[in-house]
């Protein structure tokens, strides 16, 4: 894992948080991408760094603490129970510490595998 470094809490906006979340997650084994919630239908398609909002729900506030749910694109050649929390460790790790703030949840949800 890469070293994790605390930025000032009061610089800190949603946008970098999803962006911390979003480094996290697709650097965890067997997760290919993050994807939009709103799949329904259609077919999952990995969104890029500048997407990643539609994918990732921040709920709470920094200052009182903040849950994640995140909608992921699996591989097949994993075992998805070990992934999701292995994805949800390490986002609830490196959120607490790169913020300083408390993350007391994080969902993960497998939207498709491939």
């Amino acid at each position: 894992m890469k070293e994790t470094k605390t930025q000032n809490p009061k610089s800190l906006s949603m946008n970098d948080l999803v962006e911390i979340i979003y480094e996290t997650a697709t650097g965890c084994y067997g997760v290919v991408g993050i994807c939009d919630k709103d799949i329904g239908n259609k077919k999952a398609t990995s969104l890029e760094k500048e997407k990643a909002k539609k994918g990732i729900q921040i709920e709470g506030s920094l200052e009182k603490g903040f849950s994640v749910s995140i909608f992921v694109i699996l591989s097949s050649e994993v075992k998805i129970s070990e992934s999701i929390r292995e994805c949800q460790k390490s986002i609830k790790y490196v959120a607490n510490k790169k913020t300083g703030h408390k993350c007391s949840k994080v969902n993960v949800y497998a939207m498709a595998i491939i």
